[in-house]
């Protein structure tokens, strides 16, 4: 059976990369079975509508009406803006995936202007990242979704903050309260919600779901590591990177791993790891996976020796991959890491059980 011989594969050509990650990896996946019988839709659809210049595709007009709250972790600093803004940006992403419409928010707050820090004038506070998916809208039983007609990304907010408290902000879709600084500690206090109230137009067609599906990567994936070995200054000396990526699968669900090791090239050999985790695909009610297409690995799809202290960029197969491995000042456990911007997809073929 494909699914068996891909894990029989994958387990002995990667196990040291994937052991520390396929116990949570199988938690996530076993976690996922209850969540996807229960998404907490927030939309509203109208009946789809006949597309102009085509027989079988329609528009669904989905409005959402609900509300999203993300709080994005630190990635810098001393979790305190103390009075210097912070600058924030906002922005939106919406995406399909096994014929749901997802949503997700991205925040990154800055501290704008430390100039008390003389010491480390580079260590300016900062919270960044992305929020959980969350499903807003599902293709009825007998229809496939084929694509988005609209945006699939907006900035909403980019802006330095004034003062303490909540700021509110008009959006393209909807309402947003920002907070940024506060007295005392920041982050964690430091993040968005909105009020969305936004219509978007999903093309669909009839068929149900196909045995074939064409699957997308996450746009943006982030990798932070932790120190495993040393002081946590490379100080110059490398880091000998590495990077790999594979995809890791079970009868009904595909799930990716992106590993990352930096390693200080002279004693007191500073060593960096960190791995990442994203559930691509799941199986549809009664199905199970019978084939992928293309490859499933990507060993050492990053490697090099970093020369200085600048961010490096990486053109692959899965997308663009932004690499830091040594940091002025010291290194871990906020800067050395990675972002992967991806648009790589491959087909599942999947079979009645």
């Amino acid at each position: 059976m494909f699914t068996s011989q891909f894990k029989l594969k994958s387990m002995s050509v990667f196990c040291a990369l994937f052991l520390a990650t396929l116990a949570s990896a199988e938690l996530a996946i076993g976690q996922g079975n209850s969540r996807r019988s229960t998404f907490p839709l927030a939309a509203r659809g109208k009946l789809p509508q006949p597309l102009a210049g085509s027989n079988d595709l329609q528009v669904a007009h989905v409005r959402l009406h609900d509300s999203m709250k993300w709080n994005p972790p630190r990635t810098n600093g001393d979790s305190e803006f103390d009075g210097n803004g912070p600058h924030v940006a906002v922005a939106v992403q919406f995406f399909t995936e096994a014929n749901v419409v997802y949503r997700s928010v991205w925040m990154r707050a800055t501290e704008s202007d430390d100039t008390s820090n003389t010491i480390f004038p580079d260590k300016k506070t900062e919270a960044k990242g992305w929020s959980p998916r969350k499903a807003v809208w599902r293709a009825p039983a007998d229809k496939v979704i084929v694509r988005i007609d609209g945006p699939l990304e907006m900035k909403l907010i980019d802006t330095r903050l004034s003062g303490k408290g909540a700021h509110q902000f008009s959006t393209p879709v909807g309402m947003a309260t920002v907070w940024g600084d506060r007295l005392g500690h920041d982050v964690g206090y430091t993040g968005v919600e909105i009020k969305f109230d936004y219509g978007m137009k999903v093309v669909i067609r009839d068929g149900g779901r196909p045995d074939r599906e064409e699957v997308q990567f996450p746009r943006h994936i982030e990798l932070r590591t932790k120190l495993i070995r040393g002081d946590a200054e490379f100080d110059g000396n490398g880091p000998k990177v590495t990077v790999n990526a594979g995809l890791i699968t079970s009868d009904t669900r595909i799930m990716l791993v992106v590993n990352m090791t930096a390693k200080e090239t002279k004693a007191d050999w500073t060593t960096a790891e960190g791995s990442v985790s994203k559930v691509l695909y799941v199986a549809p009610p009664g199905r199970r996976i019978k084939s992928i297409s293309g490859k499933t690995m990507w060993k050492n799809i990053v490697r090099y020796v970093d020369k200085d202290h600048k961010m490096d960029r990486f053109i692959t197969e899965l997308g663009i991959f932004y690499v830091r491995g040594d940091h002025k000042g010291e290194d871990l456990p906020y800067h050395t890491g990675l972002t992967l911007q991806s648009y790589y997809t491959f087909v599942v073929e999947t079979e009645p059980f």
